[in-house]
């Protein structure tokens, strides 16, 4: 997810493989399947007054959510037998909620655009409450839940 030139990467991984060895791994779906990323950005976006963010391509997290392309990277890089499963699960936190807070104002694209914005502290705050309120929604005796999905990827040299 973090390559500058995946097809140079996954070429490099396919030539480090014996032939047909395996590739397995797992990447982030679509930005608005994953709640990590789009709960909090949802809030940051509402202050901005901006719509959702194109997918990137660049890296990141969510450089592979696009299927097409990340079977393409694949095919490019001469893996054969590629399968990309999508896979619904949850992400699960023991932290308490004002913690979680912390962790999502330090990184993640809300993350980013809050720093960047000129929002005064009290907008700040205000983000902060509402992102706790909607964990708190999320959080039960068993933890803070959050939906995800994934890309369960294997393929052949």
């Amino acid at each position: 997810m973090f390559f500058e030139n995946p097809i140079a990467a996954f070429t490099n991984m396919h030539q480090s493989l014996k032939p047909n060895g395996k590739l397995n791994f797992v990447c982030w779906s679509a930005l608005e399947e994953n709640e990590f990323f789009i709960l909090p950005l949802k809030i940051v976006l509402k202050y901005l007054n901006k719509p959702l963010p194109n997918p990137s391509k660049a890296p990141g997290p969510l450089a592979f959510s696009n299927k097409p392309y990340l079977l393409k990277i694949l095919q490019s890089s001469e893996f054969k037998n590629i399968k990309i499963k999508t896979v619904k699960t949850e992400m699960l936190s023991f932290d308490p909620v004002k913690e979680q807070v912390r962790f999502f104002n330090k990184m993640g694209l809300a993350a980013r655009m809050k720093k960047e914005a000129s929002f005064d502290i009290q907008i700040h705050e205000k983000i902060d409450q509402e992102l706790e309120a909607e964990l708190m929604k999320r959080t039960d005796a068993n933890g803070t839940s959050l939906k995800a999905t994934v890309y369960y990827v294997s393929a052949n040299a």
